[in-house]
């Protein structure tokens, strides 16, 4: 039985070897596999989605890649990270900690290495303390400090409302009267596609804008005067986006 088993295998070999159709056959089913792999690994590199959690690192410290800048008078901001047992994602957020800048203010941290178009961002933030001024919000399609959307929540105002900055000039697109409370964890949600900006706070639809100012800039957040702000889980898409 052996010896008829080995038979029939040098026979097999035999006739692979002498068959180049069959050789030229298994190098393309090869090369078959090999792309399909290559293009499933392409697709994965395809899915546009950043999620800052900060939970990584250095508190006391602004994250790695980020810069401050600011719109308007005063110094720049105190942007660091922070622990917080409330957290989304304990247990660190990036939080806005100067109180020293009144007025016409707006202090920005910008994630250096995002150049987007169409964006969808999603973030969570709590107003923690301010006199002047309380809450913040994201800014998108950031060109420079004096350039830019931004979107963002008052809870000593009431309001949640979404502007361009042009030329360091703030000018209101649109605003909403809401109660916002201070010292709790809000999510917030704005999508831009072409010049189409809708805004979300709590799951809910409020704001509905169109704008041609800017067409693609750095993600970031953003406070106002002595704001004292936390953020967490800042995600960002910019793939497959559709209008709601």
């Amino acid at each position: 039985m052996k010896n008829i088993q080995f038979v029939t295998l040098i026979i097999a070999m035999s006739l692979w070897i002498c068959c180049p159709s069959c050789q030229e056959r298994q190098k393309k089913e090869g090369k078959q596999k090999s792309g399909e792999q290559k293009k499933a690994v392409k697709i994965h590199e395809e899915e546009d989605e950043v999620v800052f959690n900060f939970d990584k690192d250095t508190e006391g410290n602004l994250p790695e890649g980020w810069s401050s800048a600011k719109t308007g008078k005063g110094s720049l901001g105190k942007w660091v990270i922070v622990k917080d047992e409330s957290a989304p994602s304990k247990p660190n957020v990036l939080a806005q900690m100067s109180k020293e800048n009144l007025g016409y203010h707006f202090s920005i941290a910008v994630a250096d290495n995002t150049v987007y178009a169409d964006v969808e961002i999603e973030l969570m933030f709590k107003a923690v303390d301010g006199q002047e001024d309380q809450g913040g919000g994201p800014v998108w399609r950031y060109v420079n400090a004096d350039n830019y959307y931004v979107c963002r929540a008052n809870p000593l105002e009431d309001n949640f409302r979404v502007y361009k900055v042009v030329d360091g000039d703030r000018r209101q697109l649109q605003s909403v009267k809401l109660t916002i409370p201070s010292n709790q964890w809000h999510i917030m949600k704005i999508k831009n596609i072409g010049n189409h900006i809708q805004c979300w706070l709590n799951g809910k639809l409020y704001l509905d804008v169109e704008d041609d100012s800017f067409m693609e800039g750095k993600v970031g957040v953003w406070t106002k005067a002595d704001a004292v702000t936390y953020f967490d889980d800042i995600e960002v898409e910019t793939e497959g986006l559709k209008y709601n």
